[in-house]
């Protein structure tokens, strides 16, 4: 029947668009059930029907009775009921889903923003130790282009000494999956092969399957380190001093 012709409804449809029961839709018409932005292409889609054309499923908003709108996903065709011709629509309520993938978009967005900013070094691992993902900043840090050290591994990078105590601790965290040592200073192997000096802050990032990654914050601090030497070589040079007094 027409978009401006009654609607035989079922009473999930019914719960949908925010009445009591199919009853209530008697009169009603299709159209005053469909957002206003969508309604012209509501009407374009009857002409492909009555053009006997089929209708791919289409995303668009349906406003009920109650002040809420719901996004749905449906389809339709034209059937002949007791020398009627009628069209049988589907629906798929998506709102949820919809709203979900919104939050999730989101959320994305702001860890992006997050994960790039240029004053700390972000990095995520997984567990054979390669860096999946890196920030612009981590590879500066290193000297290393994006492409470059996402070939490589936390390992590869790592001086032979430093790596010796650290491989134990990965080793149990991937069996226990817990990771107790959250803040470390240690140092990588720049591209260059000078040694930069870094407090990691790493954490598990949780996965309800078995694969795990590691989710890293590395900060510069060579030049903390480096003044840090300075100031307990002087203090060594005032104790021999004192002595030779």
């Amino acid at each position: 029947r027409p978009l401006s012709a009654g609607i035989i409804a079922s009473c999930a449809f019914s719960h949908l668009v925010g009445v009591g029961s199919p009853s209530d839709l008697v009169g009603v018409s299709y159209l005053d059930l469909v957002h206003p932005e969508d309604r012209e292409e509501s009407q374009r889609r009857m002409g492909l029907l009555l053009e006997r054309k089929p209708l791919p499923v289409r995303l668009h908003r349906l406003v009920g009775r109650e002040p809420t709108t719901r996004l749905v996903e449906s389809t339709g065709a034209i059937i002949f009921h007791g020398g009627l011709r009628l069209v049988m629509a589907i629906y798929h309520d998506v709102t949820e889903q919809k709203m979900a993938e919104e939050a999730l978009r989101k959320s994305e967005g702001l860890f992006r923003s997050f994960f790039e900013q240029h004053s700390v070094g972000f990095g995520i691992t997984d567990g054979e130790c390669r860096w999946l993902s890196v920030n612009d900043r981590l590879c500066e840090m290193l000297g290393y282009s994006r492409e470059e050290l996402q070939a490589l591994s936390w390992r590869d990078i790592t001086p032979a000494d430093v790596l010796d105590r650290e491989i134990p601790a990965f080793e149990s965290a991937m069996k226990m999956r817990v990771w107790d040592n959250d803040d470390i200073e240690k140092q990588y192997v720049r591209k260059d092969g000078t040694l930069v000096d870094v407090a990691v802050s790493t954490k598990i990032l949780r996965s309800s399957g078995e694969a795990i990654h590691f989710a890293s914050a590395v900060r510069d601090i060579t030049q903390q380190k480096r003044a840090s030497r300075m100031l307990e070589e002087k203090g060594r040079e005032l104790v021999r001093h004192q002595e030779a007094i």
